[in-house]
């Protein structure tokens, strides 16, 4: 009886996670990722009302080189101008360590890009990701996955 009743509680407990609006993973073409090799994503919003996290989730090799990665970043909005940003996000600890989830030869780091927020209009936001390092050819970085969880 006492499995039964921690069983359905783990389900219950997970069930009341954050529901996915929007995931999407692209792959990195080929074993290294150029710099005029654009990640591009796209959200149709149909509700302004939910609030909203946005996730980014970096794939990369344990032998990746580098203890961060730059991104560029160009969001088109569906009725305003278009914003670009540069970010930095860290892969490893200053003691040399993974910051993300390893497990084998291949590590996942996810970092919140926005917390609570809402979408100011409707249609279709494009999100055009682009390594921003000093290497033309960027080897190590498998495949980022975009999400959008609804947190209400």
């Amino acid at each position: 009886m006492r499995i039964l009743q921690l069983t359905l509680l783990a389900i219950l407990l997970w069930s009341c996670g954050k529901t996915p609006y929007y995931s999407e993973t692209i792959p990195v073409s080929g074993e290294q990722w150029g710099i005029k090799d654009t990640l591009v994503f796209e959200i149709e919003v149909t509700d302004t009302l939910p609030v909203y996290e946005m996730l980014l989730v970096v794939d990369h090799d344990a032998s990746y080189s580098y203890e961060n990665i730059y991104l560029k970043i160009e969001t088109l909005f569906p009725d305003t101008a278009p914003r670009e940003e540069q970010l930095t996000i860290d892969l490893a600890e200053n003691n040399g360590g993974w910051v993300g989830k390893c497990k084998g030869d291949n590590c996942q780091c996810m970092v919140v890009l926005l917390e609570n927020f809402k979408f100011p209009s409707y249609g279709l936001y494009t999100f055009k990701i682009n390594q921003y390092t000093r290497e033309e050819q960027l080897a190590g970085i498998n495949s980022l996955q975009l999400q959008v969880l609804s947190i209400d």
